[in-house]
């Protein structure tokens, strides 16, 4: 089985995205996955630390490749990359057959890794530093939106849009009694999910949500400082819980106990959030997503209520509350949780195979 760099712009603790569940994946699949995390300026050896639970999953830690490497020229840089990359396989004692970069503010150009696999993959728009240098330079690519690709395909014709996956565990974790009475009572229940201090979330809107919704209550699932605005700016609300950071795995069992699910992001990123992660697990329980625009799902209106750009995101929430039976009837939750289950991160993973074979590439399992 292969052996596959995966260099991501976050470290292995951070919230499971993209970059982790592939990393997971591809390691219950037999191969031999490092997972790169950000250098840190105190180490000058590498180190590799095997992932509990997860056979063939290593977490690798490495200092700055070298100092200044930016400001070098680019044969001289991608030479002290390429030697970077001889002497991990020193360490293994093997050849890495796939670099998997999920960033492109180092090791950009991916020609330091000669004949290899060279995969791009960029999630976010606003990955800035050199998505063009890495796309060009790949042996293929991957995003997560229309808009990346359009901004890609100038550069190479190997980019093909994979959307976000949904994490399927068979962990998932029972609510307890005390939380089940949180979701007691009259009216809808509303639930945000995600970072509470992220600097994309629409705070006035998410606050106008809570006071122009008195019938419902609204629940607010991440982290978050105390003093974030969106504390500040409805923190006098009666019909709010708070929830703090929860278990991933009991995630799916909070949105399940919600009537509407809500995304609200500020309109001058659209872009930005154009497809947001968070949207896979929310249509993964069926219910209903009132959300902002989001570019991505723009064709896939049978899915969600969504707000066009420039539109009223509170009139389309009431129309939605007024009608709950007819956004979330069983027909309707099951084509979302059909189209979630069509999109996991194993059936992602089969797309992005048959992407490579139909490249003239060879598989992860035929690289070894």
């Amino acid at each position: 089985m292969a052996t596959i760099l995966l260099i991501s712009p976050e470290p292995w603790s951070a919230h499971s995205v993209s970059k982790h569940h592939y990393a997971r994946l591809l390691a219950q699949r037999g191969h031999h996955v490092l997972f790169l995390e950000p250098p840190d300026s105190r180490l000058h050896e590498l180190h590799l630390t095997p992932i509990s639970g997860h056979p063939g999953l290593e977490v690798l830690k490495s200092g700055r490749t070298a100092p200044g490497l930016r400001f070098m020229p680019a044969p001289l840089r991608r030479a002290i990359e390429h030697n970077w990359l001889k002497r991990l396989e020193r360490r293994l004692g093997k050849r890495v057959d796939v670099v998997w970069l999920f960033e492109n503010s180092r090791f950009y150009d991916l020609r330091f890794a000669g004949d290899r696999l060279k995969i791009y993959h960029q999630v976010d728009i606003n990955q800035t530093f050199h998505p063009a240098k890495a796309a060009k330079t790949a042996t293929i690519s991957f995003c997560t939106t229309d808009l990346i690709r359009e901004e890609l395909l100038p550069h190479s014709d190997r980019v093909h849009v994979i959307h976000h996956g949904l994490q399927q565990s068979g962990a998932a974790s029972e609510l307890s009694d005390e939380q089940r009475r949180r979701f007691d009572g009259s009216g809808p229940h509303l639930l945000y999910a995600g970072n509470l201090a992220m600097a994309y979330l629409d705070v006035e809107l998410l606050a106008a949500v809570a006071k122009d919704n008195p019938d419902a209550t609204l629940h607010l699932v991440g982290g978050g400082p105390d003093d974030a605005p969106l504390r500040r700016a409805i923190a006098n609300q009666p019909k709010v819980v708070w929830w703090g950071q929860v278990p991933s795995n009991t995630i799916p069992a909070l949105l399940e106990q919600a009537d509407i699910l809500l995304v609200t992001y500020l309109e001058r990123h659209w872009r930005d959030q154009a497809n947001p992660h968070k949207l896979m697990e929310y249509l993964g329980s069926g219910k209903v997503v009132v959300a902002t625009y989001t570019h991505q799902y723009r064709s896939e209106r049978r899915l969600l209520a969504m707000s066009e750009l420039g539109g009223d995101y509170l009139a389309l929430l009431r129309e939605v509350k007024a009608n709950l039976d007819k956004w979330n009837s069983p027909d309707r939750q099951l084509q979302r949780k059909a189209f979630a289950h069509e999109n996991t991160y194993e059936r992602q993973l089969e797309r992005i195979e048959s992407l490579l074979v139909a490249r003239g590439l060879k598989t992860f399992g035929e690289l070894s």
